[in-house]
């Protein structure tokens, strides 16, 4: 829980207004020790999941060469994959949604 506390819940937290859901747009800065990268929207796209595809949005900011990815669909609360890696470039963590009902 402390990987997710640090991580998607602190993009979800910088997500206080409306954006736009377009790719290119800046979703503000997002704080990682350090370092303050923008929050970008990189991606849309259909993705396969387990239970079958979803349209999605990428969410991603870069810290040096290391990227970082949330994916995101309308209407469900919390990203439904994420890729994060630490700042040494080494993958912490990743998941991705099971199930949609």
């Amino acid at each position: 829980m402390r990987a997710l506390d640090a991580t998607v819940f602190s993009v979800r937290d910088t997500i206080v207004e409306e954006r736009y859901l377009v790719v290119g747009a800046e979703w503000g800065t997002i704080y990682v020790g350090k370092f303050t990268p923008k929050l970008k929207i990189t991606e849309y796209s259909e993705t396969q999941f387990e239970f079958g595809k979803l349209k999605t949005f990428t969410i991603s900011y870069k810290i040096n060469d290391i990227e970082n990815k949330f994916w995101v669909a309308d209407g469900v609360p919390l990203p439904v994959k994420a890729e994060y890696y630490t700042l040494d470039g080494n993958i912490d963590y990743v998941y991705e949604l099971t199930k949609l009902s």
